[in-house]
Formats: C-alpha cells, structure tokens, sequence
C-alpha cells in the first residue's frame, strides 16, 4: 500500500509539472508578443523606422537556438531594452540589413533555471494607408499647391462656427483682402492664418481622396459615351445596376451635342433631366441651367483608360463649367455634384452646390450657393489640362461651408503605414 501510494503521489506531480510547463509555454508566448508590440508602436512614431536596429545582421539568426542565444546576450548588455510584466520578460531584435523583427519572451524570467523561451518573428513592409468612405470636412483642401486669389470672395462658414477651414499640402498663397471664416493651413508652406486655428507647430498633411470617377459610376443616369452616343447608365430606370460605362441602350436628350478635336470627344450639355451625367474617356464643356435656375443634377468626367497618373497623350476627364451654370447635385450621389478624373475650370462666375471634386487641379471662379466644398487631389499635373499646378478660388462668391460630405472615395496621405507581411513563432 505504501509504494501503491508513493507511485500515485510521483504521478500527480508529473502531471503538475506538466501544466506549469504548458501554462509557461504559452505565457512566453504572451510576453514576447507583449515586447513586440512595444516595439511597432515604437516603429510607428519613428521618422526612420527602419534605423531602429539593434546593431545585428540577418546572417547571425539561423535558428531558434541562435536567436536565443542573441537574445540573451543583448539582454546582458541592454537591460534598459527588456520589457517586464507580471508574466515575464522580453527583448526585440531587429537587425540591420533586413525588415525583420525578433521578439523573444521568457517566463518566468530570463535567468531563472527552467524557463521557457519563445520567439516570435515578423516580417515588415510599408504602404500608403487607405482610408474608406473619405469625408470632406474642410471647404477647400488639396493635394498641392493652393491659392485664395480674390478681394471678392471668400471661405463662409454657414453654421456659424467659423469652421470653414481651408489646408493644402503643398504651399499656399491667401490674398490680403480674402475672407476667412476658418483658418487656412498649408503643410507645405507653414501656413496658419484664420480663426480657430491649430496651436503653433509644424502643420501636418492631411488625408485627401483617391478621385476615381469609376468609383461613381453607379450613380450614373446617362453616359456620355466617345463614339458620341448617349446611352442609359446603371441608375436611370432603364439601366442595368453595375453595369459597365456605354454598355446600356442609346438614348436622345434635345439639344445636346459633342465635337472631336484630335481623337477627343468634347461633350456640351442642352435640355437636361435631372440626374448624373458620366463623361466616359472624354471632356465636358458647357453651361447647365442655361440661367434659368439650380439643376438637380450631377457631372462626372473619366478620363481615357482611367489614367490615374496624367500619362495620356491628351487630357481628357476634364470639366469646364460656363458662367450661368446651377448645379444643386443629384440627390442620390449624397451631395457628389462635379466630379472629374482631371481638372475642373470654371469659365465665368458659376454656382455649384455639393462637392466640386477633381484627380488633378481646380481653378474656382463662382460660388457655392446654399453650401459646397472645393476639393483637389492634385495627384499629378497633365500638361495639357486646363489648370496647370495650382488649385485656386477666384472671383465669385466663393465657397459657404455647410458640414460636411462623406464620399465613396477612398482617403490616403504621404505618410506610409507599417504593414506585417509573415509572422511566424517557435
């Protein structure tokens, strides 16, 4: 009876021993995910990620037993470097020919007798963060260089918050005499002049959208096609949703017409329905309204081959807008009411409410009506569009801030975002 009994009491603490064991190998686990963590925040904030090294080489780390060994070593030398919790400890390698990290985690600690040692390794990269549903918030923002260029106009703000700020990530240039009921910045520049402004410092880019009139396409009630044929989009009842640009039946509208001028086709409008209006691979010139009054309706301009980097030989996805015009948007594009894959350019003193959106530059000349917002990706400059460098307001009334807009488009900035491509553990 008593061997019976030592036997079982051996065996109870076999078993023991054996939960310690699997609870410390999960707990290192734990704890070297817990410093490796420590470290990408670490990494986020730092102007030059990739310079945060620990002075090794990729060469050094052939195995579990090497990066252990590494590790303790560093720790010995380094012990500002190890990360503590209740569980255990830990310490990041990173070295510095590679965009790898190694996060070893001990429990209970690294010089105690038996303890568990895990490694977690990750492997890294950066991207440009994209940011869904993009809103404007601001009544003038753009990608480049920016210009508040008249007297007579101004930025208003109707909520009567003196929200109606202006940014640009390039320079920007505010005329004297221009009203401001906002603060206008410019990361490019150190622009900071307004009301309601941020404390003094150095002004960060902001997130603009990715203007891609294909996004938008949905909301389409006609299209305007290159062979110089109208036909019904995706919205309009007679249409197929998500159907393609120029795939639905041809449609007569009285009084509009297109010209081709080396290869391009030039859209112009005349008795106009209300609804959006989709310019496929070609441009708009004209007026809406005719100076009878706001038009429920919608322009949008793709470009040739939905170039996104101004590589075409011509320009095209460009909208110009004659003095006269009235647009109030369509209500179903939730306050999308000019959208071009180029630039827009005002001709004379135009009224469009909603949002004025382009992929490359705007010159406004006109106003916003009961509210609206002026938006430029700048995200390249084609040398044969209409505006040329600098996105601007001018003449006009200027733009009256409202609240803001919330798109399909997707939001990016310059600052690029740290990204785990592999991660493995042993």
């Amino acid at each position: 009876m008593i061997l019976l009994a030592a036997i079982v009491v051996a065996r109870g603490m076999s078993q023991s021993e054996i939960q310690v064991n699997d609870a410390r190998w999960e707990q290192a686990l734990h704890v070297a995910e817990g410093g490796l963590d420590s470290f990408l925040a670490d990494m986020a904030l730092a102007s030059d990620p990739d310079g945060l090294t620990t002075g090794h080489y990729s060469s050094q780390f052939v195995d579990k037993a090497a990066i252990v060994a590494l590790a303790d070593a560093h720790a010995q030398l380094n012990p500002g470097q190890i990360v503590s919790s209740p569980e255990g400890q830990a310490i990041v390698l990173k070295p510095a020919d590679d965009r790898v990290v190694y996060a070893v985690g001990w429990t209970p600690e690294r010089a105690v007798a038996g303890r568990k040692a895990r490694v977690v390794e990750i492997r890294y990269d950066f991207a440009t963060e994209r940011i869904p549903n993009w809103t404007a918030d601001l009544a003038f923002l753009t990608g480049g260089d920016g210009e508040l260029d008249s007297a007579s106009s101004g930025v208003y703000d109707s909520t009567g918050n003196a929200a109606a700020h202006v940014h640009a990530n390039g320079t920007l240039s505010v005329h004297s005499n221009f009203t401001l009921q906002g603060c206008a910045t410019s990361a490019g520049s150190g622009t900071s002049e307004g009301a309601n402004c941020p404390p003094p410092g150095p002004i960060p880019t902001m997130v603009i959208p990715d203007v891609d009139p294909a996004v938008v396409h949905q909301f389409a009630d006609y299209d305007l096609c290159p062979d110089g044929v109208m036909r019904v989009g995706p919205a309009n009842s007679l249409g197929t949703p998500g159907a393609a640009p120029c795939t639905g039946a041809p449609v007569t509208l009285t009084g509009w017409s297109s010209s081709v001028n080396q290869g391009i086709r030039t859209w112009a409008a005349g008795i106009e329905p209300p609804g959006t209006y989709y310019v496929h691979e070609g441009n708009f010139d004209g007026q809406f309204g005719g100076n009878i009054g706001p038009r429920a309706m919608s322009l949008i301009a793709s470009p040739i081959g939905g170039d996104r980097t101004c590589s075409n030989i011509a320009s095209t996805g460009n909208i110009y807008l004659n003095a006269g015009t009235w647009l109030t948007g369509d209500p179903d594009t939730g306050g999308l009411t000019v959208v071009a894959g180029a630039d827009v350019k005002f001709r004379g003193n135009a009224t469009v409410e909603g949002l004025t959106i382009a992929h490359e530059q705007i010159d406004f000349r006109g106003g916003t009506g009961n509210g609206g917002a002026v938006v430029a990706e700048s995200a390249c400059d084609h040398p044969d569009s209409p505006v040329n460098g600098t996105s601007s307001i001018s003449g006009g009334t200027g733009i009256t801030w409202a609240g803001s807009i919330v798109t399909p488009f997707e939001g990016y900035s310059d600052a690029l975002v740290l990204v785990v491509m592999d991660r493995k553990e042993s």
